[in-house]
């Protein structure tokens, strides 16, 4: 999902015709959808029993404030050249990726072997 949204992110500043904004957005938020419930697994697995409503409603809480610094940050640096906000983001999002990765390198490869 991550790798959608960064793909997308990256190819917004190239986008010289407004109508392929919507194929773009289109497939954007079809990253989303697959980030979105997968974190929120992700973090009721990680959490201790009985802690899990009070973590996912930090992780919540966390990810709407990244929103409003992300927006504020992104029209601050928009000042500079408006494509600088797209590149900002799909960067960030390609390390994240990139960290995640490495990070469950054994998981992804165990999903991905052969099955006997």
């Amino acid at each position: 999902g991550a790798a959608c949204t960064a793909v997308t992110m990256l190819s917004y500043p190239f986008v010289t015709d407004p109508a392929l904004v919507v194929p773009l957005i289109l497939i954007e938020g079809f990253g989303f959808a697959l980030s979105g419930p997968a974190l929120y697994a992700v973090v009721a697995a990680g959490t201790p029993a009985g802690r899990s409503s009070t973590v996912q409603g930090v992780y919540g809480a966390f990810g709407t404030l990244a929103t409003i610094v992300a927006a504020v940050a992104g029209g601050l640096i928009a000042t500079w050249d408006l494509r600088y906000p797209f590149w900002l983001g799909g960067v960030t999002l390609v390390v994240v990726v990139a960290i995640a990765v490495v990070v469950d390198r054994g998981r992804i490869r165990a999903a991905f072997a052969p099955k006997a």
